[in-house]
């Protein structure tokens, strides 16, 4: 009887386990900072998005995010695109980014924030945080979104980018509390970049620790007209600590040097509404850059090739679209590894001018007959030999194609109508095999002078900067949470 007892509780047990389990209501968020358009935008982007994807998150939360004047495009977009299973998007901007009159083109004017949601978005709300002066000038937001979780669970988050001036953030972090507070909200998950350096963590200590002491640099920034901050600063913790992941959870890096050395990207989450499932960091660059070297490379050769036309074209005092960093440098609008002194603008770079472009045009179009002329003496070499023995040579090919026919090569004197052909006769008179001969060794003769005369670009091209094989410079942040009940 015992035993039968033992037992029924034991499976009552496992089932109220089974049904806990059922109904526990997860949720995964991740925190991106998208570095702008910085070093191929329109490749990284491919490589973010797989990161999302991998991280199975329900909602993500981008910083530096990039959208045109009219803010009718954004780079939260061209995600979204690429991530259908995220059916929300939103993103508010922030600053007008500054332009240089030497800018050819620029679709990206204006960043801000932005998230991405599997998960229907209910209400966007986008709060301007005071700034009280200081070296930073920028404008900073917090774009609020809430997020139905199921028909009686509502997420709030908070998504941010906080100033990278240390007693602004102070200010950055009050704001947001009595913006919490004012609102009376639950289920709160404040997520972004806090800019947050390891000898400086007060702005992230006013949301986790119980009490703000005069020992913290921000305690002065907390003391409101009505000192209610005090209520939400309770609640949150910090999603890293609370997790069993080893380590100290960096994810800025100096890029290359001297690696990660701080922790600004940070998921905040109210104490009494979740548990910390899992934590995970991703994106480290190993398979951006394995994966899309090629396409880097490719990308580069292109910019060179354009940059060049353009200065044929007569434009001058171009640069690079974005800052090359302390250990690049510009030239022909690209950023290469070196220093100051080996920058250029166009036309002054001797790699891109108008007259190597007027040279490789030229070059391009002799190679490119070259080649036909080779394929075309192939050709012919083929039809010739397939008139010995049609069937037999039909067999070894495994096709009776009709580029095989025999008959569709007799050439025929050329119409008074086609007599402008007539320069290419010689060619088409050759024997076959001189041609074909004479076409290859063209070949490898103008590919030897391309890779000597044009070996400067190709060098600049290929002197990639470390940086530019990250798809960020910031690795994205990921937290699985557990709602409580």
């Amino acid at each position: 009887m015992l035993v039968k007892e033992t037992v029924y509780i034991l499976c009552i047990f496992v089932l109220v386990s089974l049904l806990k389990q059922c109904l526990s209501l997860d949720v995964t968020v991740s925190t991106c900072n998208l570095w702008n358009f910085m070093f191929n935008w329109d490749i990284r982007k491919h490589r973010i998005a797989e990161l999302i994807r991998e991280s199975n998150s329900d909602i993500v939360a981008f910083q530096e995010v990039r959208s045109d004047f009219y803010e009718e495009h954004s780079q939260v977009l061209e995600l979204k695109k690429l991530l259908p299973e995220y059916r929300w998007a939103v993103w508010r901007t922030a600053n007008t980014v500054a332009q240089s009159d030497n800018f050819i083109q620029n679709l990206w004017a204006k960043e801000g924030i932005g998230v991405l949601s599997k998960r229907p978005i209910l209400t966007m709300n986008m709060q301007s945080l005071p700034n009280h002066g200081g070296p930073d000038t920028n404008k900073r937001i917090a774009l609020h979104v809430s997020i139905s979780l199921d028909r009686n669970t509502v997420l709030n988050l908070v998504a941010v980018h906080f100033s990278y001036h240390r007693q602004q953030q102070c200010h950055n972090s009050a704001a947001i509390l009595e913006y919490i507070r004012l609102k009376q909200m639950k289920n709160v998950i404040i997520v972004g970049d806090f800019n947050t350096y390891m000898d400086y963590d007060a702005p992230v200590r006013v949301f986790t620790d119980r009490v703000v002491t005069p020992s913290n640099p921000c305690y002065q920034e907390m003391k409101t007209p009505s000192d209610k901050a005090q209520t939400a600063r309770v609640l949150m913790m910090d999603t890293w600590i609370h997790s069993s992941s080893k380590g100290e959870g960096l994810t800025f890096s100096n890029m290359p040097t001297p690696g990660y050395e701080s922790r600004p990207d940070r998921i905040l989450v109210t104490r009494q509404s979740f548990k910390v499932k899992l934590t995970r960091l991703s994106g480290n660059g190993t398979t951006y850059k394995s994966k899309y070297q090629g396409s880097i490379k490719l990308k580069r050769v292109r910019s060179l090739i354009r940059n060049a036309f353009y200065t044929f074209q007569g434009y001058t005092g171009f640069s690079c679209d974005h800052d090359c960093g302390p250990r690049g440098v510009c030239r022909c609008g690209m950023c290469v590894k070196g220093d100051n002194s080996e920058r250029c603008d166009l036309p002054n770079c001797n790699e891109c001018n108008g007259y190597l472009f007027g040279i490789f045009i030229s070059y391009s179009f002799v190679l490119a007959l070259s080649i036909l002329s080779f394929l075309y003496a192939l050709l012919r070499v083929l039809v010739v030999s397939s008139k010995f023995s049609p069937e037999t040579f039909f067999s070894i090919m495994g096709c009776t194609c009709c580029l095989f026919n025999p008959q569709l090569y007799s050439f025929q004197r050329l119409s008074s109508r086609h007599r402008s052909l007539r320069i290419f006769a010689p060619i088409v008179r050759l024997p076959p095999m001189v041609l074909l001969i004479c076409a290859l060794i063209l070949i490898i003769f103008l590919l030897f002078i391309g890779d000597n005369f044009f070996q400067t670009g190709l060098e600049t091209a290929s002197l990639i900067m470390d940086e530019e094989f990250f798809p960020s410079d910031h690795l994205m942040y990921t937290a699985r949470l557990e709602m409580k009940s």
